[in-house]
């Protein structure tokens, strides 16, 4: 997670391991690549648009990471597009979506569809 969400979660005193304790829905957080289909799962725990995204939090040197809680404004980037992200920077893929109500929208509950019995 980055600074900005570290400092919002601490002033909530959201500890992780109260998490299993609580109610939550899954969410699909869409790469922020216009047209690409990937996506991950995250949590949500009623606090849009902080989402708890489960996979091991990993903080680089350079400021970026990836897992805990985040802030949906921020955008995903999938495998697929991440070598290209950190060779053209940031701001390539920034343009492409520009305002925070698209980065919002690539935020979508997960409809679970019905089972059919034969």
């Amino acid at each position: 997670m980055c600074q900005k969400c570290d400092k919002e979660v601490i002033e909530m005193d959201i500890l992780e391991s109260d998490l299993p304790n609580l109610p939550y829905k899954l969410v699909w957080w869409y790469c922020m690549v216009e047209g690409c289909k990937c996506k991950t799962k995250m949590r949500d725990y009623g606090i849009p648009p902080i989402y708890y995204w489960p996979v091991r939090i990993i903080r680089e040197k350079d400021g970026s990471w990836r897992g805990g809680w985040t802030i949906a404004t921020h955008g995903y980037i999938c495998s697929k597009h991440l070598k290209e992200y950190k060779q053209r920077g940031r701001q390539f893929f920034r343009d492409n979506i520009t305002t925070e109500e698209k980065l919002l929208a690539k935020v979508v509950p997960i409809i679970k569809s019905k089972q059919y019995r034969s």
